[in-house]
């Protein structure tokens, strides 16, 4: 962002804002000269980025956030769904249909 003076002149000394998504710690020193040079609002995506920038006491915005209860009970609902592919009556009718040997061979 740059920031107009009274004077109508733009301030230099402000550095531009950027929005980064923060999800791996291994880039940290990517991150750090990125806030040298921009004015940073960083959204963490886990639990391992979470907490290396905040032991290293620097603002972020926990992608969670974002969700709200209706997206989270959606997510919930979703993951119970998908880990139990094997369930499904497609899975099962396919695996009655066709014994293991057969789809190998």
């Amino acid at each position: 962002m740059i920031m107009i003076g009274k004077n109508g002149l733009k301030h230099h000394n402000m550095k531009e804002e950027r929005i980064v998504i923060f999800e791996n710690p291994v880039d940290y020193d990517k991150l750090l000269k990125l806030q040298k040079k921009y004015e940073l609002k960083i959204i963490t995506t886990n639990f391992s980025s979470h907490e290396k920038l905040k032991k290293n006491n620097i603002k972020f915005i926990n992608s969670d956030s974002f969700l709200t209860q209706e997206d989270r009970v959606l997510i919930q609902k979703t993951a119970f769904y998908i880990s139990e592919w094997y369930t499904q009556s497609e899975i099962k009718n396919f695996f009655t249909a066709y014994s293991l040997l057969e789809v190998i061979s």
